[in-house]
């Protein structure tokens, strides 16, 4: 039968994780690792509010995969089968298993189907959120209880406006003591 390929489409959260578990979990011959990304690295998103501040270092929200997931080859075999859908070479065999999906689109817009159940709307939100929980590395708590708290209204993180030339006088900034040497 040849060795069983397993292959991974996108290495967010959920596919890093899966393709870290597989390759502790499994001896190395037993399948064959395929991630189909469009980057080298994985993107911890949650944190880039905190890059942006300046409190975090940029380097600590890309995982690269290579030296991380090193017995993952990455999108090879999809490769070969879309550019064999162009006529290009020939498809490898690949089989898959279905078990359903879920998709956040902000606000109350979401769709799943988490083992073939459809749903929509703030049930599908609910499904997105808790697999979203449930792929995290950590922080897990300090989330859930952010996303409980935004619930009853939105979280304002920013405002923008124009300030009236009133309410600026720049004759107090001149007056300000400036720090002795």
């Amino acid at each position: 039968m040849g060795t069983p390929r397993v292959l991974v489409v996108g290495t967010g959260f959920a596919g890093y994780h899966c393709l870290r578990a597989l390759e502790r979990a499994l001896p190395p011959d037993a399948a064959d690792l395929v991630a189909v990304n469009p980057t080298d690295y994985m993107l911890y998103v949650p944190l880039l509010p905190e890059v942006a501040g300046g409190s975090l270092d940029p380097r600590r929200v890309a995982v690269p995969l290579r030296p991380t997931l090193p017995r993952t080859r990455q999108g090879k075999l999809a490769g070969r089968n879309v550019a064999a859908s162009l006529g290009f070479g020939t498809a490898g065999r690949y089989r898959h298993r279905d078990l359903g999906f879920v998709v956040d689109l902000g606000g109350g817009q979401a769709v799943a189907d988490p083992l073939h159940v459809p749903l929509t709307g703030l049930p599908a939100k609910a499904v997105a959120k808790g697999y979203h929980l449930i792929a995290m590395p950590g922080n897990r708590l300090r989330v859930a209880v952010d996303w409980l708290t935004d619930l009853p209204g939105r979280r304002q993180v920013g405002r923008f406006g124009l300030v009236p030339e009133a309410g600026v006088r720049l004759g107090d900034a001149e007056r300000v003591p400036s720090p002795s040497p």
